[in-house]
Formats: C-alpha cells, sequence, structure tokens
C-alpha cells in the first residue's frame, strides 16, 4: 500500500467541507501524537466547543435559543463541569424515548451486538461519559450533556404539541422550524455510529501511514482509536453544515393506525430513494491500472504531465445524502412520524396524514426496516408491542466501505468492526 505522499482520500458525505474537519482531525491527532494502539487526544478549549454547538441555526434565523450568544456562553461558563462527569448521558433523549415506554419506565430493547431481547428502563439507555471531554486544562467537563438539554427542550415542547390531540401545533414559527431542525441536525451526528464510524476512518488512516512499516498481519491484530474528544468537536460543524439541508423542508406528521413504529440508538432515517453512494470515477482502478497510468505519463513532456494518485473512496453504508434525500422520517411514538419532505419552498404549515389499513402497514414496515438495519445497537419498541420480539432482525453489515484494494487497512474497514460500540470517555492517550 502507498503512502500518503501518494494517495488522497475522498470522503463520501452530505457534510460538504465538513468532510474536510474529519480528515484533518483524524490526520493531527495522528501526526501531533503518533500512532499507538490508543491514539492521543487533543485536549479541547470548552468554549470553543460550545460556542460551535451555539452556532449552528444563526444563518438568517432566529437562533438555536432566543438569548444572545453572549448571554448563553456566560450560562455555559457557570455551569459546574463536573457535574455529570461519570453520569449517563442520552445519546438519545430521554424525554424523546418516554414515548416507548410503560408507566414504570420500561422499554423493550434488542442489541445488534448480543443478538438479544430484553427490557431496559429509559434511564439505563444512557451511556457513562459519553459527551465528557477533557479539556486544555487537563480536566474533565461533561458540560456538553447540559448544552444537548437545552436544545432537546425545545424538541420537546415542539414534540409535546404535534402529538396533542386538545390543542395540536399545525403552524411552525420561525424559530420552531429552526429549533426542530437544529433537534434532528445533532440527532444525526451525536450518536453512537457517527463516533464508531470516525473510529474506523482514523484506524484505516492510521494502518495506511504504518504501511510498509509494520507487517500487515500485525496491523490486522492492531486496533487504533482516536479519543473521543475528536468526534465531540466535529459535532457542531457537522450539524451546522447539515443544517441548510434540512430547514428548508416541509414538516408532516404521519400518523398510523393498526401498526407500530419502532426507534433506535440512530432514530433519524434518510430515504435516498435508491443507492446513495456516488463512486468516484478511480475508485475501481487496481496497482495495475495505476502503474500503466504512471508509465504513461513518465513519457509526456514535464509541463504536460498529470499528478497520478490512487483515489481512496470512503462511504458509511447508512445512507446519508441528505442534500439530495426524496424525505427524512424521524419516529416520534409508536403511531406517529415526523416527515421532512424534498427541500421547496414552504409556509410552516404541518402537513398531518392519517394512515390505516394496508398503507399504515407498509409504511410501519419500510419505516422499522430502516430502523432495524442502521442502528447501531439498540433497536427499540414499546414494551406493548408484541411483534416486536418475533420481527426478523438484520444481521449486523460493516460501517464503512472503502475502495483501497486488499491490504490491512482497507480489510479492517470493510468489516464489522470489534468491538461494536464507539470509545468512551479516557483520561490518558
Amino acid at each position: 500500500m502507498a503512502g500518503p505522499d501518494v494517495f488522497r482520500v475522498v470522503l463520501h458525505s452530505p457534510l460538504g467541507a465538513a468532510s474536510l474537519g474529519v480528515r484533518q482531525s483524524i490526520a493531527s491527532t495522528i501526526q501531533r501524537n503518533g500512532v499507538i494502539d490508543t491514539l492521543g487526544h487533543r485536549r479541547l478549549d470548552r468554549l470553543k466547543v460550545a460556542r460551535s454547538i451555539l452556532a449552528l441555526g444563526r444563518h438568517g434565523h432566529t437562533g438555536v435559543m432566543t438569548s444572545s450568544a453572549a448571554d448563553l456562553l456566560h450560562w455555559f461558563d457557570s455551569l459546574d463541569p463536573t457535574q455529570k462527569v461519570g453520569s449517563r448521558h442520552h445519546t438519545v433523549p430521554q424525554f424523546y424515548l418516554e414515548r416507548w415506554a410503560d408507566e414504570s419506565g420500561q422499554t423493550r430493547m434488542y442489541s445488534r451486538d448480543t443478538s438479544e431481547f430484553f427490557k431496559r428502563n429509559i434511564t439505563r439507555l444512557g451511556v457513562r461519559d459519553f459527551y465528557t471531554i477533557v479539556t486544555i486544562d487537563g480536566e474533565l467537563d461533561a458540560r456538553m450533556e447540559d448544552m444537548f438539554s437545552h436544545i432537546e427542550g425545545q424538541a420537546a415542547a415542539i414534540f409535546k404539541g404535534l402529538l396533542s390531540s386538545l390543542n395540536p401545533l399545525r403552524v411552525l414559527s420561525e424559530q420552531q422550524a429552526t429549533d426542530l431542525a437544529v433537534f434532528i441536525c445533532f440527532q444525526m451526528v451525536r450518536g453512537p455510529r457517527h463516533r464508531r464510524e470516525l473510529e474506523v476512518m482514523a484506524d484505516w488512516y492510521a494502518k495506511t501511514q504504518l504501511s510498509g512499516q509494520v507487517e500487515d498481519e500485525q496491523l490486522r491484530q492492531m486496533m487504533l482509536t482516536p479519543h473521543p474528544n475528536e468526534h465531540i468537536a466535529l459535532m457542531g460543524r457537522l450539524a451546522e453544515a447539515l443544517f441548510e439541508f434540512v430547514f428548508p423542508r416541509p414538516v408532516a406528521v404521519v400518523f398510523v393506525e393498526g401498526a407500530r413504529l419502532f426507534t433506535s440508538d440512530e432514530p433519524v432515517i434518510v430515504n435516498t430513494g435508491g443507492d446513495h453512494v456516488r463512486h468516484h470515477p478511480d475508485c475501481s482502478l487496481t496497482q495495475a491500472d495505476i502503474d500503466k497510468r504512471l508509465a504513461r505519463e513518465r513519457h509526456k513532456k514535464a509541463k504536460r504531465r498529470k499528478d497520478v494518485r490512487r483515489v481512496v473512496h470512503f462511504a458509511p453504508t447508512q445512507p446519508r445524502g441528505v442534500q439530495d434525500a426524496i424525505e427524512l422520517v424521524l419516529p416520534i411514538s409508536p403511531t406517529a412520524a415526523l416527515v421532512y419532505g424534498s427541500i421547496s419552498e414552504w409556509d410552516r404549515n404541518i402537513v398531518v396524514a392519517h394512515l390505516n389499513g394496508e398503507e399504515a402497514q407498509e409504511f410501519a414496515q419500510r419505516a422499522n426496516n430502516a430502523m432495524c438495519s442502521w442502528a447501531l445497537d439498540a433497536v427499540i419498541a414499546h414494551p406493548d408491542d408484541k411483534q416486536f420480539v418475533t420481527t426478523p432482525m438484520p444481521p449486523v453489515q460493516p460501517l464503512m466501505r472503502v475502495c483501497d484494494g486488499t491490504n490491512a487497512a482497507a480489510d479492517s474497514a470493510n468489516q464489522v468492526p470489534i468491538p461494536l460500540r464507539p470509545a468512551r470517555l479516557w483520561r490518558h492517550a
């Protein structure tokens, strides 16, 4: 496998320039700290992370919250950074999961990691220290969880209105439309699957750097993981890049009668209407093909020579083409789903659809199939849903695909990652 001076990486992503941020984050971690079994971490400036979260939604709209940015940063700085260190952080909000729980807070869950069905209280569905960072002072700071709590609070009020039978919310203000889009954008980048995908890419990059210095067999036995700080530092930028593809979409609420909807640890479904991967024209080139191109270029005059490099194409196996998606679907209860349509002008009036019979069954089946296929680990249903435990669950698939020939780095990226779940906080590299 050639070194980094003779290949370039194409990251297939709906996030535009944010893709470069992913690559730069991976590269800077490796170059700064060296490559070891656990990649070193960069300590984070807590206020820079906060600003990246608060910036989202301010592009011509009223912002994530009604207070000024200065007030919000003052509020953030006034919080106790250690209060939620060591606690369970919900990657899917607890207010959201309550719709799938009984009166005692129990929900029914299927683990794709262990292939088991069991009941679990929603308070225990959090992941300890998932959003805790190591700051530039070497301290632990879990205020990111508080930041998400504010974003979730805005969405919770909207969801309650959408599902209300007495005073249903049927027209969104600009602020509500912004708050809802912000919630959706963060939900697509804050979860365990997105972090694990970043780890898979970092593992590939690090092993590529080591290729030729370490035997392939030894590389295959190594797992090279970036610090969770890297994922947390990117979330604001990635969500901001998504916002322009979510906010302009008309919103509908679809109620299904006689059918039940599941949710999961990755609850937003992106419907691209087909194959979401757009391969680079040079993806399929073999090393022999590249050698032929190099030979042809050597016979040309220096001024006419073209740069010949191996193209390495990364793409998630979960559909992510948000900019081209036909629709985005988020179940908001076992009997209702929020649906964002194709990008178009709209007056913020919410379309309401009631499905029953075959239409309801078909909608629920499609949504549930996607939920079961693209969850990282947890697929969730209400305990009263008797059909859930008889639902055939698809096997876990690789999270990423990389077009990079056959080598230790590519082989690792193109298989189901072990362990399946991503890394949590650790204090030292």
